[in-house]
C-alpha cells in the first residue's frame, strides 16, 4: 500500500477527505477552528486513535505532525491573514516594517484576494478610547503614525 493510499485512508477515517485539496496536498480549514500556533504555523497535527488499514489491521493510536492547512474560504483567509499581521506587531510599526510583516501575513493565501488594513486603520482599530490601557500593538502603531515613521 502506497502511503498516499495509507493517508487517504486515515483521512477517511477521521471523514477529512472532503476537506482535503488534492492539488496543494493540504486541509482546508476555517479560521476559527485553528489555534493561534496553527494559524502561525499554517499546519496542525491529526490524531488516529487506533486507525484500521485494510488487509493491515488495527494500529496503534498514532499522531502525523505539520500536516499543512489552508484557508477553507476567502472570509477565512482574510481573517486569518489580518490575525497574522497583528502577531507580527511587537516593535514599531515603520512603513517598512509593517509592509514587510503584510507580506509575510498574506503570503499563505495566494489562493484568495487578501486585503490588509492598513498602518492608520489598524492603528484606529487598536486604540479604543475609554478603554483603561491600550494594548502594545496599539502603541506600537501609535508611535509610527504620530513620527511618520
Amino acid at each position: 500500500m502506497s502511503l498516499d493510499q495509507i493517508r487517504f485512508t486515515l483521512l477517511e477515517q477521521q471523514a477529512l477527505m472532503e476537506w482535503w485539496d488534492m492539488d496543494r496536498q493540504e486541509l482546508r480549514v476555517t479560521f476559527d477552528e485553528t489555534n493561534d500556533t496553527e494559524r502561525e504555523s499554517m499546519s496542525r497535527d491529526l490524531e488516529f486513535d487506533s486507525p484500521m488499514i485494510p488487509d493491515y489491521g488495527r494500529f496503534e493510536s498514532l499522531t502525523i505532525t505539520g500536516v499543512s492547512i489552508m484557508a477553507e474560504s476567502a472570509a477565512d483567509a482574510q481573517s486569518w491573514a489580518e490575525w497574522r499581521l497583528k502577531e507580527r506587531i511587537r516593535e514599531y510599526a515603520t512603513t517598512e516594517h509593517y509592509a514587510n510583516w503584510g507580506e509575510k501575513a498574506a503570503d499563505p493565501f495566494d489562493r484568495h484576494e487578501v486585503e490588509l488594513p492598513t498602518r492608520t486603520e489598524l492603528f484606529r482599530e487598536s486604540w479604543k478610547p475609554g478603554t483603561t490601557r491600550p494594548e502594545p500593538r496599539a502603541w506600537h502603531l501609535a508611535a509610527a503614525e504620530d513620527w511618520n515613521l
